[in-house]
């Protein structure tokens, strides 16, 4: 009987639009709690979960390094500005200091700048026109408004995040430079258009391509946030110094079989589109300011076959990256301080991000400096005209599918529908998962068979292998 309700409870979780392999996870989650639960006490399951949280915060990590390749005085070197996509988030390793909670004078310091990063790899390629010298700065979160000559504050005063180019100018001043970059390079524009609002979307319940005209309809305003943060860069790091704007790349495929993450072909068609238009904003404030548009980035997953959802494996993105932030061990163990490298390249990624960005450089050697067009701001296509693969049904503000994205109203709503759902399934599962449990409960009981033992016999056996 207990079989069977498992199975009815499955049929149920597929049919309801749940993956076949996430719903047998979650029927053996089920089954692994309820024995866990019944066989022992109620405590021991929270007595594991507590253990394997300090053992993941314990394990030792990767060693950190120190800034490599900085700038010296009087040698030519290449000022690397912006977001996560150019600082290396999405590596195993960062540089120290910059993958911490710890507070300083500012603010929290979670730049998490990878000695991998494609800038830094690009720079010991040997590509004429590229200094080998880089002064790092880019910073994971940053958005427009961290790349300004005045630091981004909070309601109380405080700094509120990075001020990379006031960062620029106190590097300046301490490594004794008088001379100024020979190159910038910058990737910006992507936390401003909400990648990490989309990211969170996609990856829950519903299909976030039902609130894509949301993201759209934000795509005009950074533009014009580009624009300001471009003359801002002109107006500290000089009118001459040549500004080279990177496009992001393509992070998944747009249809196929795909395992290995919880987005659907719409859901793919839907970031992939969006990327491809967030990239047409990009050039077209790089255009109008007059600095270099480095258009391969956009292809460098695709032409290496490191997208997610790639045939090859390992691939170059991360869909869901571990990797704890240092500081206090309540840093440590909070699960939400683990996860910050997922939905980014890693440093498979970065290093076709570099090979991109030398065929770029190598094809156009000659640097000038910023020539300002008058070009016209891009008008972004509403979901009718950009997506090819049809209009999606739209969210309703007035009825039971909020449009509210900037407070995660819809995705809250797709999961208390799925939650509605799954329901009876679930407490199907529960029921069978109890009737299968109990006999072998009472079988491993006139045994003196428990969880706690075979867990303490596992210990010993480990322990006398290692004395």
């Amino acid at each position: 009987m207990g079989n069977a309700l498992i199975l009815v409870a499955l049929g149920l979780l597929v049919g309801g639009g749940t993956g076949g392999l996430p719903a047998l996870v979650l029927v053996l989650v089920i089954l692994a709690i309820v024995w866990m639960t019944a066989s022992d006490s109620d405590s021991l399951l929270l007595v594991v979960v507590i253990a394997a949280a300090l053992l993941w915060a314990g394990a030792p990590r990767p060693a950190g390094r120190n800034a490599d390749a900085q700038p010296v005085p009087d040698q030519p070197f290449m000022l690397v500005l912006g977001d996560s996509y150019i600082s290396g988030e999405g590596a195993s390793v960062f540089y120290d200091g910059t993958n911490s909670t710890v507070r300083n004078a500012d603010f929290t310091n979670e730049c998490r700048r990878a000695p991998t990063a494609w800038p830094n790899r690009l720079a010991q390629m040997g590509v004429p026109g590229v200094p080998s010298h880089v002064l790092f700065l880019a910073c994971s979160g940053a958005e427009t408004r961290h790349i300004r000559a005045t630091p981004p504050v909070d309601g109380n005063g405080k700094q509120n995040g990075p001020a990379e180019l006031i960062e620029y100018q106190q590097a300046r001043a301490k490594l004794g430079l008088q001379q100024k970059p020979a190159l910038v390079v910058l990737s910006l524009g992507g936390n401003d258009a909400g990648f990490g609002t989309i990211g969170r979307t996609c990856v829950g319940p519903g299909d976030c391509a039902e609130i894509g005209y949301k993201f759209l309809d934000g795509l005009q305003s950074v533009e014009s946030k580009l624009d300001q943060s471009y003359a801002d860069i002109k107006a500290v790091v000089g009118n001459d110094v040549p500004v080279v704007v990177t496009g992001y790349p393509i992070p998944i495929t747009e249809s196929g079989p795909c395992a290995d993450v919880l987005l659907t072909d719409h859901e793919r068609r839907f970031v992939v589109t969006f990327v491809k238009e967030l990239n047409q904003v990009v050039k077209s404030a790089a255009t109008r300011a007059g600095f270099d548009y480095l258009d391969s980035m956009e292809n460098a997953l695709v032409t290496a076959k490191d997208r997610l959802c790639e045939s090859t494996n390992p691939v170059g993105m991360n869909f869901i990256g571990f990797n704890p932030k240092a500081g206090s061990l309540w840093d440590s163990l909070k699960p939400s301080n683990w996860v910050h490298n997922s939905l980014h390249p890693n440093e498979l990624g970065h290093a076709a991000m570099a090979t991109a960005a030398q065929q770029w450089f190598t094809d156009h050697p000659t640097r000038h400096a910023p020539v300002a067009t008058g070009a016209a701001p891009r008008v972004v296509p509403n979901m009718d005209k950009l997506f090819e693969f049809g209009f999606t049904k739209l969210c309703d503000p007035n009825g039971d599918r909020s449009c509210d994205i900037e407070h995660d109203g819809w995705a809250n709503d797709q999961i208390l529908a799925l939650a509605q759902s799954s329901l009876l399934p679930l407490t199907l599962a529960i029921i069978g998962a109890w009737m299968i449990a109990i006999g072998a409960i009472g079988w491993a009981v006139e045994r003196n068979i428990t969880t706690a033992n075979v867990v303490l016999a596992i210990v010993r056996w480990v322990r006398a292998r290692l004395s």
